[in-house]
């Protein structure tokens, strides 16, 4: 029996539109490129048009247009959010469009839509993972309006980990997540228990990867699988999860790991299942996908 669920990680939630306050004082840059409409004034300080601060956690301050701090290199571990200030008039909002590339290999990471409203910051936190250029473009009804780069530096334990230019025409998973259960040797019994089972399992996947400790985690990513196999008793209780496959890396396998282990114990057997199925246990062989 082969069983397949999908689900689109939501990203979209992890990086949703947030107001992001600012602490202490940062230098800052001048390195915009404006375009058609957006000016720089006040110094350093963009009043129209989109640029880079730095990423706070606390999204309840609400700071009005051009009150956040340009920024345009990151280091390890900070994490850089697009400004769009300037649009919009009192009466009516403007509809601009945002686009993250990374800027060597031209692959964009996210395009976004957002109304623009007069007096107030639109802040949206980037999904990076990987070192390297990015670049930032504002348009409107197909028209540039600003665009920004920047640039970032990340390392882990192997070092530093970059852009790969040279595979620039792969194309990056999209934030789906899967879950296959199988093949194995039980009965059919167990279908409807395993769709409730795959589901609860997705939900705390999706859930753990799209935590603030690790929503970057699955950005930039090429698709790939990591295979598990587990023991899940009657109780619903899951036990001695082991890697057999993983073409993705260890931090996501550990995701993957974490959230089966979090979530456990998971719905207990129906009764006639349990007598069906002849014992108090079963070993399943799970498939997690991104792609």
């Amino acid at each position: 029996m082969i069983m397949k669920f999908h689900n689109v990680l939501g990203f979209a939630l992890a990086y949703s539109l947030m107001a992001l306050g600012i602490t202490g004082c940062e230098t800052t840059d001048e390195n915009s490129s404006t375009g058609n409409g957006a000016v720089a004034v006040t110094g350093d300080m963009k009043t129209q048009g989109v640029y880079t601060t730095l990423a706070m956690n606390d999204s309840s301050l609400d700071l009005p247009a051009g009150g956040y701090v340009q920024k345009s290199s990151f280091g390890m571990s900070e994490v850089p959010a697009a400004v769009v200030t300037g649009y919009g008039t009192y009466d009516q909002q403007k509809q601009v469009t945002l686009e993250l590339t990374e800027a060597d290999t031209g692959r964009s990471l996210m395009s976004r839509d957002y109304y623009a409203s007069y007096g107030k910051a639109l802040v949206q936190r980037l999904p990076i993972r990987l070192g390297g250029n990015y670049k930032l473009r504002l348009t409107s009804g197909g028209t540039e309006l600003d665009n920004w780069q920047f640039t970032v530096v990340r390392t882990n334990g192997s070092g530093a980990v970059q852009v790969d230019s040279a595979n620039s025409t792969a194309s990056y998973g999209r934030g789906n997540f899967g879950i296959d259960i199988g093949p194995d040797n039980s009965p059919d019994v167990f279908d409807a228990y395993d769709n409730k089972l795959i589901y609860s399992m997705l939900n705390a996947v999706t859930e753990e990867a799209s935590s603030i400790t690790n929503e970057d985690l699955f950005a930039q990513r090429f698709p790939g699988k990591v295979v598990m196999q587990c023991n899940l008793d009657f109780q619903g209780r899951l036990t001695d999860p082991k890697i057999l496959e993983n073409t993705l890396d260890e931090d996501c396998a550990a995701v993957f790991q974490r959230a089966l282990l979090g979530r456990s114990p998971y719905d207990a057997w129906p009764e006639d299942v349990r007598q069906k199925f002849g014992s108090d246990n079963r070993e399943l062989k799970l498939t997690f996908s991104f792609d």
